[in-house]
């Protein structure tokens, strides 16, 4: 990518992997606590290559996608590298991956209609998110390093991250 803004060229590069299909999508009730309400937590299934190193940027989305902005305990985006998958991964938990908060409980109903997005992540762009998901953990105490700015593949000074990813995507309709 290259742009020029004001007589100066920024240029990034990114490398585009393969990402598998997502063979199906089942969803699991969970219990957050004791006594508390029930949650459906979206689980996927796909076939992962194992002879290279695959990252992936997990989403999900609905058609009514700002409900899951409405409350702070909701990370909607979740990376995980594939170090420690299987061949074929049954029933992965999509908040599995690294989160700024960990286990997410969806506020999803019967009748919802939900698409879970899975993007391939280049190395680079897995170290850019895994930085910003750190920056909500570094919350200023005394034993948290001092926050830095995120790896950048964006030259002259540029803050964020270029990046290129193929996308494969699945929906379901909660029965």
């Amino acid at each position: 990518m290259s742009v020029v803004h004001r007589g100066i060229e920024y240029v990034a590069y990114d490398y585009m992997m393969e990402v598998p299909s997502i063979d199906s999508i089942s969803f699991i009730n969970e219990i957050k606590e004791a006594g508390g309400p029930t949650y459906f937590m979206p689980t996927i299934y796909f076939k992962e290559p194992q002879n290279q190193s695959n990252n992936y940027l997990f989403q999900l989305i609905d058609r009514y996608d700002d409900r899951f902005q409405l409350s702070n305990r909701v990370w909607r985006y979740s990376i995980l590298s594939d170090k420690t998958l299987e061949p074929y991964v049954k029933g992965l938990q999509i908040d599995d991956g690294a989160s700024p908060d960990g286990h997410a409980f969806y506020p999803i109903s019967i009748g919802d209609t939900l698409t879970v997005r899975m993007s391939s992540l280049s190395l680079g762009a897995f170290k850019y998110f895994e930085s910003l998901i750190k920056q909500f953990e570094y919350d200023g105490g005394a034993y948290k390093p001092s926050p830095a700015s995120p790896p950048t593949n964006l030259s002259n000074g540029a803050l964020g991250f270029f990046r290129a990813s193929s996308i494969t995507s699945k929906s379901i309709v909660i029965e």
